[in-house]
């Protein structure tokens, strides 16, 4: 983002709303906040960035043989996954 500015249209917050859980939720990522355990194999060499860079809180990734690394965590169910 490089520039903003404020709109002079109203805007009125909805009753309850909660920003911290609406992202926690993954709402930004076109999620409705169901979880799922998502779990994979793939190559070492795809699976090793995510070592680095995890799925999510609780990933656990494991070599299963040679040429497969299996990739299991608990993410959000959203369209950004499915994509």
């Amino acid at each position: 983002m490089e520039n903003a500015e404020v709109s002079p249209e109203a805007f009125e917050r909805p009753r309850g709303f909660d920003l911290q859980k609406y992202d926690a939720d993954e709402r930004f990522g076109f999620g409705e906040g169901r979880r799922i355990r998502l779990q994979f194999c793939g190559k070492h060499d795809a699976g090793f960035h995510l070592r680095g860079t995890p799925l999510s809180k609780d990933p656990q990734i494991g070599k299963v043989d040679d040429r497969c690394t299996e990739v299991t965590a608990t993410m959000v169910d959203s369209a950004m996954l499915d994509w």
